[in-house]
């Protein structure tokens, strides 16, 4: 997985791609000189290993060793075309409410992204799509929250391709409302290192998304040990799983 270019400083020496091309959204492309440069970057540690390698696995493509012997001399180019995003903050939703007496977060997020002035040549208001969503549903499911809270909530790392992990988001926002508490999260009884993979990972995203709730609305989730343990056993199992799995790349080449 491309993640381990995000910056991530792991005690490694070598980094091995099995691939040299990913799946971008709409297509498969090649790795750019630089995507190559910040995961083959992550080789080495300083105090640790003071050299780092990069090489490519005998089941990557035929052409991978080359694209890699291109790739990694280059200069890494900036975007063509980049303007940072602005997202809007507590201090943005606060004034917008405050100043014209709205407590609907979508219409205040809406008003953000209408009147925000900016200079285009650099900036550009950043993709709230999901934000949007998510809070008319707030709105709708849990007025009782404080403008604030809901805002925190809108921002959660929800995966929204998956209906049921935002209904189960949602649950908890509107327990949370009603009566101050979440609930027991669900999967705690139904989800273990011996499930299903596709189970095990839907369980390992609620149990992220659970743990990043309790730490901004303390006293409201709770079960943290049992959740970080059941987080460590899932990873567990789809490790385990996966390796008995052949690589994409591999798989690609039998074609």
């Amino acid at each position: 997985t491309d993640a381990i270019g995000m910056g991530l400083n792991l005690p490694i020496r070598r980094v091995l791609f099995s691939t040299m091309t990913k799946f971008d959204g709409q297509s498969d492309r090649e790795l750019t000189e630089s995507e190559v440069h910040q995961i083959a970057g992550r080789a080495g540690r300083y105090g640790m290993h003071e050299e780092g390698f990069t090489t490519v696995l005998a089941e990557a493509e035929p052409s991978a060793m080359k694209t890699l012997r291109e790739l990694l001399p280059k200069s890494p180019r900036a975007p063509r075309n980049f303007k940072a995003p602005v997202a809007p903050n507590g201090w943005h939703i606060d004034t917008i409410s405050s100043r014209l007496g709205k407590n609907r977060l979508r219409e205040v997020l809406g008003i953000f992204m209408g009147q925000l002035q900016l200079d285009n040549a650099h900036f550009e208001v950043a993709e709230l799509e999901q934000m949007l969503e998510l809070a008319d549903q707030l709105d709708r499911i849990a007025p009782k929250l404080t403008l604030r809270e809901r805002f925190t909530y809108a921002q959660a790392p929800v995966d929204s391709r998956t209906d049921s992990q935002v209904q189960q988001y949602l649950g908890w926002a509107e327990n949370h409302a009603r009566s101050g508490s979440a609930g027991v999260p669900w999967f705690l009884d139904s989800v273990d290192e011996h499930s299903r993979l596709d189970r095990m990972e839907q369980a390992l995203r609620s149990c992220t998304l659970w743990l990043w709730l309790d730490l901004r609305f303390p006293g409201v989730y709770g079960h943290v040990e049992d959740v970080v343990a059941l987080r460590e056993r899932l990873n567990d199992g789809i490790e385990r799983q996966l390796k008995g799995k052949k690589p994409l790349a591999f798989t690609r080449s039998r074609r």
